[in-house]
């Protein structure tokens, strides 16, 4: 504990990072206008990710309905249980 304490209070010279160079490497820079097969190919991703919201939408509305039903079984259960508990009672 006393060693931790003793390196918080020695003082450190802080250094700033070296700045990256400013010069965009040839690689990294953008195509000064997209072309027609890249216009092409943005629509096709554009259209799976319609397609795939719609089917998540679909998944999600299934599995909602799918709860649903499971909810209103499991109370069906349970009323079908205390019937059994009931007529069990009245049996013995």
């Amino acid at each position: 504990l006393v060693c931790a304490l003793s390196l918080l209070t020695v003082p450190v010279q802080a250094m700033a990072a070296p700045t990256p160079d400013s010069t965009p490497s040839p690689s990294a820079s953008a195509p000064s206008s997209p072309g027609p097969s890249s216009e092409k190919d943005l629509e096709k991703v554009r259209e799976q990710i319609e397609t795939l919201y719609r089917q998540a939408a679909a998944a999600t509305d299934a599995y909602n309905l799918a709860e649903e039903q499971t909810k209103k079984q499991s109370g069906e259960i349970v009323k079908l249980a205390k019937a059994i508990v009931d007529g069990q009672a009245r049996i013995a």
